[in-house]
């Protein structure tokens, strides 16, 4: 008798509720919400991931170069207030900084060994700082074309475009650094010595 009331109740749909949602299922239309809200995640989080990726090298590279440029000014405070020389930044201030990591540049895609991407800007190899009026105006290192290690030269090798949207990463003698716009960068080169040699060095900065 108990098995014709619940065959009974199960034909009326009152006693089975439970039973018959779990053999339901989920509906086509639930599997498109959930498939839509995925998409919108997706869509919201992956740009943050990028601009946190592309915020993540900027500041690496500024990093980096703020420490190269501390580097040199601590070579020329060793070395009677002289810079290092040409073609030889990297390897005279290595024992200053001491990571290999730091001499290269983050936005490089893959680089290959000894590819670096930093540049010694070539007026001031050698220099005495201490002759320089304007330090926070005349460019020391900065992100350039030359690949190699311990390259040297002027302003002419920035990238163009800029490794970075808003321009290139340049270090100041002063050890400052900041991200300078793509446009022609003039080095204000004051300094304490006779005419000819102050104009030889305004005409390498330019």
């Amino acid at each position: 008798m108990g098995d014709a009331r619940e065959d009974k109740a199960m034909q009326g749909g009152k006693y089975p509720r439970n039973l018959q949602q779990e053999k339901r299922g989920i509906r086509p239309l639930e599997v498109v919400l959930l498939i839509l809200i995925l998409f919108v995640c997706a869509a919201i989080l992956f740009p943050a991931f990028a601009t946190g990726g592309h915020d993540f090298r900027r500041s690496n590279a500024i990093s980096n170069l703020k420490q190269l440029a501390l580097a040199n000014v601590m070579y020329a405070g060793d070395f009677d207030e002289r810079l290092p020389l040409a073609n030889t930044w990297m390897d005279a201030t290595f024992p200053y900084n001491k990571h290999e990591e730091i001499l290269v540049d983050p936005y490089l895609k893959e680089p290959k060994p000894g590819e670096h991407g930093f540049a010694f800007f070539r007026p001031l190899a050698g220099i005495e700082t201490t002759i320089v009026v304007e330090p926070e105006s005349v460019p020391m290192l900065f992100q350039s074309t030359l690949l190699g290690r311990n390259a040297t030269s002027d302003l002419s090798t920035l990238p163009r475009p800029p490794r970075i949207k808003s321009g290139n990463v340049i270090g100041y003698l002063d050890t400052h650094v900041r991200i300078e716009p793509l446009g022609p960068l003039r080095a204000r080169f004051r300094l304490r010595l006779d005419e000819s040699l102050r104009d030889k060095l305004n005409n390498e900065a330019q």
